[in-house]
């Protein structure tokens, strides 16, 4: 008789992981196995030791393989937690990072110093990608009531289309312009804001990451330097 429980599945594959040399991989399992069990990190604590259902065991092999594959889980969950939110991600966007979480709380800090001297404001997010920092300020600019309007823009349609879900999953979609375009193409008077994160690994450095940390993209020296190029689209 198998009498495999939800605790033993979850002691297993944290070993599996440990085995690859994956950072916090008591995490990740518990990720997993909520995911295939359609349940939230609490109730996967609160079922440890139900049977762990067969139907469901062949879900979160699946999901490890592809995490042996060193495929980023957040791209085999189809999610990522940022600023408190649940933000939807898929390969054809980068997967947001908590050190940008810095970059939302000071936008949102400038927002608030320029309306109280200007009144409303126009902010900007260059390469936007999931949406992850225009949509967490506009989110909690909503929750303080400040009137903010942004404009995202992103060279990828299939990344605006994500960003635009994220928008509308939490309900800032009235306050976000998406714009399709290269950089500074889709602006077409300059801004009060300008705010991006784009990918910055040089070139040379990809063999130095973590494995499943090199994105689809990669700035060298000459793509950064447009950031010197930026002063033009900002209000003086």
């Amino acid at each position: 008789m198998d009498d495999l429980t939800i605790e033993s599945a979850l002691l297993k594959g944290t070993e599996f992981l440990k085995s690859l040399n994956i950072p916090a991989a008591r995490l990740e399992m518990e990720l997993i196995l909520a995911a295939s069990l359609d349940l939230d990190r609490l109730h996967l604590y609160l079922n440890l030791k139900n049977p762990f259902p067969l139907e469901i065991r062949e879900k979160s092999r699946a999901m490890l393989t592809r995490r042996k594959n060193r495929e980023p889980l957040a791209y085999i969950l189809g999610h990522k937690e940022f600023y408190g939110l649940r933000f939807e991600v898929s390969p054809a966007v980068l997967i947001p990072r908590p050190e940008t979480e810095i970059l939302v709380d000071r936008a949102i800090k400038w927002s608030i110093d320029w309306i109280e001297k200007h009144g409303s404001v126009t902010m900007c997010d260059i390469g936007t990608g999931s949406g992850a920092i225009a949509v967490a300020c506009a989110h909690e600019q909503k929750k303080r009531g400040l009137d903010v309007n942004w404009i995202a823009s992103d060279i990828s349609q299939d990344a605006l289309n994500i960003a635009q879900l994220n928008a509308r999953n939490h309900a800032v979609e009235d306050r976000i312009d998406f714009r399709l375009g290269k950089f500074f193409e889709p602006l077409d008077s300059p801004v009060d804001c300008l705010c991006s994160n784009p990918p910055y690994i040089p070139d040379g450095d990809e063999s130095t990451l973590q494995p499943g940390r090199i994105g689809t993209l990669a700035c060298n020296h000459h793509k950064c330097s447009r950031i010197s190029k930026a002063r033009r689209w900002i209000v003086s």
